[in-house]
């Protein structure tokens, strides 16, 4: 497997819309991711919620990349001066793409067996199923 740093606009999309799901209750995933990042002390609701949980994000890309290829190989895939700069949420479905890159760029070394990466698992699952729950078929397939 290999891995790359990946753009801060990847990290910003992924953050932007998980701000913009975690206002309320009612979103796509009914709370669950806020509740997740709370969980692993990025809550919502906090000052610089969007940058530190851009910035963790960041870090935890680095340092998968440094546990595949090395220390300090990370900074040969690009400048390692990641900054959040608020974006626009976009759909739901590049969001899931652009957290599926960032969490495959991440599955390296023992990176996979953090609390943080665990988290996003749950993240991604939580996503998932708020899509599949609202697609025609699901409601219209059997609960018995």
């Amino acid at each position: 497997m290999s891995a790359f740093v990946v753009s801060d606009d990847t990290i910003n999309r992924v953050v932007a819309w998980i701000n913009n799901e975690t206002v309320g209750s009612n979103g796509l995933t009914y709370g669950r991711i806020g509740r997740i990042l709370k969980g692993i002390g990025h809550d919502p609701d906090q000052d610089n919620f969007e940058v530190n949980l851009g910035r963790a994000m960041f870090d935890l890309n680095v340092l998968a990349v440094n546990q595949r290829y090395g220390d300090g190989e990370a900074e040969k895939f690009r400048p390692l001066d990641y900054s959040f700069k608020p974006a626009t949420p976009g759909s739901v479905y590049q969001a899931l793409k652009s957290l599926h890159c960032w969490h495959y760029q991440c599955a390296e070394g023992d990176v996979p067996e953090t609390e943080f990466y665990k988290a996003f698992e749950s993240v991604i699952h939580a996503i998932e199923g708020g899509i599949v729950s609202r697609l025609p078929q699901y409601e219209a397939a059997q609960w018995d």
